[in-house]
């Protein structure tokens, strides 16, 4: 047989295939872009370069000969792994970044930072995806997945540490007067917010600063952190919160850390990636870690946890 033109013969098989599974040179064209003549005129190129008549041709109805049909059966599936290749590689090669975390995180820390990182890129294009459980569940559909773990229980498989929880008490300050400390807490005179259905959180807390658990008031509980931000910055009780999240509300004036109280490092975010990101997630995913400030960090002046 005479050889032929590799990028001839590939172009040919691939306007072939097109021909061989819609059944028409009308169809062919419009999923190629091409024009019906020059879908034509390939065909009638490739059956002349190889011998071969690939089509029987009769008014406007075309059906594959033998020699056609053997030839489909050889080269569609490998032409569509070619075509899923690319696809794959096209999805790769974009410029998006798909990231799972919880609520609190994404409106309190994540999307202030994205916000930053695209002045730099404005070309990135991201998917923020929250839950309001803390653990996330399935980060199938993410690049990124932000997952939290209370402290000693992360597993093997938990990801790189990104942001550590070291927790203390806020209140609006409107809330504390002068001279107020630690004591007044055992003392009941502010209540505290459950944001956790065993308030596993406050109990760590407290052992860790000597105040009695089983002394502390409760009134009011919020499923997510967020809307307990939302209510102690109302005046309604102390909540727990790492200085990161609620750095914005600390600034403003509305919320102040309950006097005398010092944090305690109650858990963990963690980042778990795709096991082969794109370029541009690897890129964000190391740009996150850069930005960790280091207040978050263990502080060898904490008590031990």
């Amino acid at each position: 047989m005479r050889r032929i033109g590799a990028s001839a013969l590939l172009n040919g098989m691939g306007i072939f295939e097109a021909v061989a599974r819609v059944k028409s040179f009308k169809f062919a064209a419009e999923e190629l872009r091409l024009t019906a003549s020059a879908i034509s005129h390939s065909i009638r190129n490739l059956e002349e370069r190889i011998q071969v008549r690939l089509f029987n041709r009769e008014r406007n109805v075309i059906s594959m000969t033998p020699e056609g049909e053997t030839l489909y059966r050889a080269i569609s599936m490998p032409i569509s792994q070619i075509y899923s290749a690319i696809h794959e590689i096209e999805q790769n090669s974009t410029n998006s970044v798909t990231i799972r975390c919880n609520t609190t995180l994404a409106g309190h820390w994540l999307i202030p930072l994205l916000g930053i990182y695209r002045a730099t890129d404005p070309d990135v294009d991201f998917h923020v995806l929250t839950f309001d459980d803390v653990h996330g569940g399935s980060r199938d559909t993410a690049d990124i997945t932000i997952n939290y773990e209370k402290v000693n229980e992360t597993t093997k498989n938990a990801g790189v540490l990104l942001l550590t929880d070291h927790s203390a008490p806020v209140i609006a300050p409107s809330l504390v007067e002068d001279g107020d400390n630690l004591a007044d807490i055992n003392d009941g005179k502010w209540s505290a917010i459950s944001c956790t259905d065993d308030n596993w959180d406050w109990e760590m807390w407290s052992n860790k600063n000597s105040v009695d658990f089983g002394a502390l008031i409760w009134r009011d509980y919020f499923s997510i952190d967020d809307t307990a931000i939302e209510a102690a910055v109302g005046g309604m009780g102390m909540i727990l919160q790492p200085r990161f999240m609620i750095e914005k509300e600390l600034v403003r004036g509305d919320l102040v850390f309950v006097p005398d109280a010092k944090p305690v490092h109650i858990g963990e975010y963690r980042m778990i990636t795709t096991e082969s990101p794109k370029k541009i997630v690897r890129t964000i995913s190391n740009w996150l870690l850069e930005q960790v400030p280091s207040e978050i960090l263990p502080n060898p002046h904490d008590p031990p946890t």
